[in-house]
């Protein structure tokens, strides 16, 4: 799409660890990565951010999180979705985060957007399109078995979503004093 749109000039994408990137950014785009840093990590996340963002920089973050008043108890355990979909993966509530940023960067959270009931929706359609490709699926090497812990996670998830058991948001960062990010 970049080279489509001819803006390689303007845009660059770094497929690298967040830790090993260097260079000074006017934003940063994560989608999705968060949940597999884990919580030991935020310090080294936000400090990173910190250093790669432009003073003027803003940051956009897409993060799945847990309810706030259930972090605790699921740090302390391991669930089925990380034992047997994403393991080491690791789902952080929105205080979780803002207390790290706040002690690890002067960023801060200028806007929230929770999308979670167009997750749920998003899961259904995924479900759907899942469950009439089983054959094809079959034919793939995704046996049966496989194929039964598929389609129980995306049914676990659709009703962890719709329920608001879990969140998915979009958080902007920004330092004090920036302008409102635009875009």
């Amino acid at each position: 799409l970049i080279k489509k749109e001819r803006l390689e000039s303007k845009v660059s994408v770094e497929l690298t660890d967040y830790r090993h990137i260097s260079g000074m950014f006017d934003k940063i785009v994560s989608i999705e990565m968060l949940e597999a840093v884990g919580h030991e990590n935020y310090p080294s996340y936000f400090a990173s951010l910190e250093r790669l963002l432009k003073p003027e920089g803003a940051a956009v973050i897409q993060v799945i999180t847990t309810m706030d008043y259930r972090y605790r108890d699921y740090s302390r355990r391991i669930d089925w979705i990380q034992k047997h979909i994403f393991p080491g993966g690791h789902l952080p509530s929105v205080t979780a985060l803002s207390e790290s940023m706040a002690a690890h960067s002067r960023l801060y959270i200028d806007a929230l957007e929770n999308i979670r009931p167009h997750y749920g929706q998003t899961l259904r359609e995924w479900r759907k399109r899942f469950t009439v490709s089983r054959e094809r699926l079959m034919s793939l090497g995704y046996d049966g078995a496989f194929q039964r812990k598929w389609l129980y996670y995306l049914i676990v998830c659709e009703a962890a979503f719709d329920s608001g058991v879990i969140n998915d948001v979009i958080l902007t960062l920004s330092r004090p004093g920036n302008k409102r990010p635009v875009g």
